[in-house]
């Protein structure tokens, strides 16, 4: 039996002319909260293709009404099994819950796909509409959990308060597959180009050869890097999941480079080629000043 939707008729009087039997529809009952619920599922990519895959989710989400839940699963990179930071939910190692809403295993659906309804965000779109639209999008739903985000403070305090930064970001091991690498003399010397007489090179790279020729690059400069484990192959990206006892948890490798791109953020002028980590940086901080190193 079909539910009936009572139209009301009522009179209207406007400058002197008399207005009837305009129907007003009664609206609908809102929706009730579960039914705007919209779950965001982990994509299986490196850590911030991951993470503008989830800001793509809440782009529509915003659209759309819908209140967002992240939940990366065991299908994340970055999942371990014994949790880490104190939680089970990957996301929520890293950072804190984007509503109040919880994920409800075999009744909701994960939606993990890169790309999302109306919206796809990708690291080459950098112009200061896109990057001022994300940083809204960020401010709004992520926040950086406690203890992520003291670690960014202690480093900025003891190494960047107060000075001229310039960061450089060194995108290695298996970015060479998307595009011809660029030569590290070239990326340094556009960053010096940049610096004043007491700048400091905050150096950021998922490998570690690359980093230490960037340091050889910078003798008789200041030079800074966060203490994490980085990549000694470049056969061997992070990212990807080994039994290489010898390095971290890739839970922790996750947080460590959450941290650079903070520090990234934070910077006078960032200098890098493309790549998701120097895009996330950008999102994070619309205002910093960047330059492009490409052939």
């Amino acid at each position: 039996m079909k539910r009936c939707i009572p139209i009301i008729y009522v009179g209207l009087q406007f400058l002197g002319v008399s207005l009837v039997s305009i129907p007003i529809v009664q609206a609908k009952p809102a929706l009730k909260t579960e039914n705007k619920k919209y779950v965001i599922g982990a994509h299986q990519g490196g850590f911030f293709a991951a993470f503008l895959a989830v800001l793509n989710h809440l782009a529509y989400c915003k659209r759309a009404h819908k209140i967002p839940v992240v939940y990366w699963d065991a299908r994340s990179w970055y999942y371990r099994k014994e949790g880490f930071n104190g939680s089970y939910n990957a996301w929520e190692y890293y950072f804190k819950p984007v509503s109040n809403l919880k994920y409800v295993p075999k009744k909701d659906r994960l939606h993990a796909s890169y790309d999302a309804p109306y919206n796809t965000l990708h690291y080459t779109n950098l112009d200061n509409d896109t990057r001022h639209t994300v940083h809204n999008l960020i401010t709004e739903y992520i926040h950086i959990n406690s203890i992520v985000q003291g670690k960014i403070d202690t480093f900025y305090q003891q190494h960047m308060a107060g000075g001229h930064t310039v960061g450089i970001h060194l995108r290695g091991t298996d970015k060479c597959i998307e595009m011809k690498p660029i030569a590290v003399e070239k990326i340094i010397a556009t960053a010096l180009e940049h610096a004043l007489p007491d700048t400091r090179f905050f150096i950021a790279s998922d490998e570690q050869q690359l980093l230490a020729r960037a340091a050889k690059l910078l003798d008789g400069h200041t030079v800074i890097f966060y203490d994490c484990y980085r990549s000694p192959d470049t056969n061997k990206p992070l990212h990807i999941k080994n039994t290489d006892a010898t390095r971290p948890s890739c839970a922790q490798l996750g947080e460590d480079v959450l941290v650079e791109m903070s520090l990234f953020a934070l910077c006078d002028v960032l200098v890098h080629t493309r790549s998701n980590v120097s895009a996330a940086a950008l999102y994070y901080n619309p205002r910093l000043k960047n330059v492009v190193v490409s052939e």
